[in-house]
């Protein structure tokens, strides 16, 4: 969090060198990393094993040492496991989710990546499949073979295109906001106002409207006399 909200941290780059851990807290930092707009690259070496790989594949962009090894194999759990369907059916929905965020964080297939998973006989106490830097990049696991160099050279170009895009998002925005004052003799308007103020700034008198005076009646009389006056209204 403090990594994303931070105005001076421009990227991140990720170092793996693990040989595994628990499944719910290496899938929750993936998930972290993959949802974080900032550029982000991650790099293999020595190794990114077990729950290694949903780390690896969360960045942007991933690199792998042309020693470093993947090693790929079903969930396991250690401890005291009850022998009932629904135990089966546990593991099999925690697998599920780790081969739904490989598949949707890099260019290998749900199908292809549940191969190296229960490939039988390479590892002697274990199902799976054990990938080298060039065989992991081959599968399209990883994204590139490289080193640190190469690694923190793609971080920097990331940063670029972050800026340049998010300077022509401001730039639109500000296109978008009408520029300078309102023409000589016009009054700017507010966004919301009351039918007084809005009466004031277009120049309509204060108040009330004058009452309208009753309708008066002119009779004439023969000429010598005074003429009378009668109102509408009266009698």
């Amino acid at each position: 969090m403090a990594i994303q909200e931070d105005p001076d941290i421009e990227g991140l780059l990720i170092i793996l060198n693990t040989v595994g851990g628990d499944v719910e807290a290496g899938l929750a930092i993936a998930e972290l990393v993959s949802g974080m707009r900032k550029p982000t690259v991650s790099l293999v070496l020595g190794g990114g094993h077990s729950i290694g790989v949903p780390l690896a594949v969360s960045a942007m962009a991933s690199y792998i040492a042309p020693s470093a090894t993947m090693t790929i194999h079903p969930v396991r759990m250690n401890g005291l496991v009850l022998g009932v369907p629904q135990t089966l059916s546990y593991f099999d929905k925690m697998q599920e989710r780790i081969v739904r965020f490989v598949e949707d964080n890099s260019r290998i297939s749900s199908k292809k990546f549940r191969e190296l998973m229960m490939k039988t006989g390479e590892l002697v106490m274990d199902v799976g499949t054990v990938l080298d830097g060039s065989e992991a990049v081959k599968c399209g696991l990883i994204d590139n073979l490289g080193g640190l160099s190469d690694a923190t050279n793609r971080l920097y170009d990331l940063i670029e295109k972050d800026k340049k895009r998010k300077a022509k998002e401001q730039k639109a925005q500000e296109t978008k906001k009408p520029r300078g004052r309102p023409p000589a003799g016009q009054k700017e308007l507010p966004k919301v106002a009351s039918p007084r103020a809005m009466a004031q700034l277009e120049g309509k008198p204060k108040g009330r409207p004058p009452k309208k005076q009753p309708a008066v009646s002119q009779a004439h009389t023969p000429k010598g006399d005074s003429h009378t006056m009668k109102t509408g209204g009266g009698r």
